[in-house]
């Protein structure tokens, strides 16, 4: 018996031996370039788009998406392809729908370390619904453009977004970040699972929802009507962030700071974390902790402020 074990362990090794040697002999043959190992090699395509254009129903698979103003005032597509990876393009009734097809066997996906993008060049300027899914790309939408209502999604990639919506603005993300900046909308609901979510120079009629289970909130110059957030395990920065009606903040173990926010009703609510910073008028605090350290104002005056956690400090002051 220890005979034949060592048997197989001595053809294990030398197995392993061969198969290092014959890796490093084809990599010194392609000059350590992991890049000439992958299946075919990808060609830019270029559709020029010639229609009128009101919405757009974007979905890919493995491809980042940026959506950016055109230098001439034209739409187009610029995307790259090879065998049995290809994009499918087409304009209906005003829609531009873009989808993109891998029908790659799993062995030729092994050594496939270029990360496509597909961009889509537009006149800047207002257009309709539009709708962008992808499984592990990131999305960006650069300034310049004002859509109705809009749907992002996607599973592993980041969302960066720089325009406005006259209707919502919805994202779903799992592990992905988002980042907004400089957007206008009547409402917006951001949500991930692990990602961090930033949001700054943001204007909103109604609504603001952010939600992020292990990852960290963080938002500057934010103005709504009512502005929600909502952690497990990460922090919540906020600064300069006003809500006409009522801010609720909610975190298990995370940390809740304020820089000069303020809002008619204020509520927090966190397990183990700290509530601290600055508030620009003055409230009606109802501060409870069972072991934290309790410091804010007395007044008489101003919107209902309740603060609740469970071991963490509560230290707010008013900003002179």
């Amino acid at each position: 018996m220890r005979r034949k074990t060592r048997k197989l362990f001595l053809l294990a090794t030398i197995l392993l031996v061969l198969g290092g040697a014959i890796f490093a002999v084809t990599m010194s043959a392609v000059g350590w370039d992991f890049m000439k190992l992958q299946y075919g090699q990808y060609t830019l395509r270029v559709e020029e788009i010639n229609e009128t254009l009101e919405g757009f129903q974007i979905s890919e698979t493995t491809a980042d998406i940026r959506i950016l103003p055109s230098d001439d005032g034209k739409a187009r597509v610029e995307y790259y392809d090879k065998e049995n990876v290809t994009l499918g393009i087409e304009v209906d009734d005003g829609d531009l729908r873009i989808w993109g097809t891998d029908s790659r066997k799993w062995y030729e996906k092994i050594f496939n370390f270029e990360n496509r993008e597909v961009r889509v060049y537009l006149p800047t300027g207002e257009y309709q619904n539009i709708s962008v899914w992808t499984d592990t790309g990131d999305i960006i939408v650069e300034e310049g453009f004002l859509f109705n209502f809009i749907d992002i999604k996607t599973d592993t990639g980041d969302v960066v977004f720089k325009s406005s919506s006259r209707d919502n603005l919805l994202i779903r993300m799992t592990t992905g970040d988002a980042y907004l900046r400089n957007v206008h909308a009547l409402a917006i609901d951001v949500s991930a699972t692990t990602g961090d979510i930033q949001a700054e120079n943001i204007q909103v009629t109604e609504r603001i929802s952010i939600s992020t289970s292990t990852g960290e909130v963080d938002c500057t110059s934010v103005r709504s009507a009512s502005f929600c957030a909502f952690s497990d395990t990460g922090d919540i920065e906020l600064t300069d962030v006003v809500a006409e009606e009522k801010m609720e903040i909610r975190t298990s173990t995370g940390d809740v700071e304020f820089d000069g926010c303020d809002a008619s009703e204020l509520y927090v609510m966190t397990s183990t974390g700290d509530v601290e910073g600055t508030l620009l008028t003055e409230k009606i605090f109802n501060p409870i902790t069972d072991t934290g350290d309790i410091r804010v104002p007395f007044s008489t005056t101003g919107g209902k402020s309740t603060i609740e956690t469970g071991t963490g400090d509560i230290i707010i002051s008013i900003k002179p």
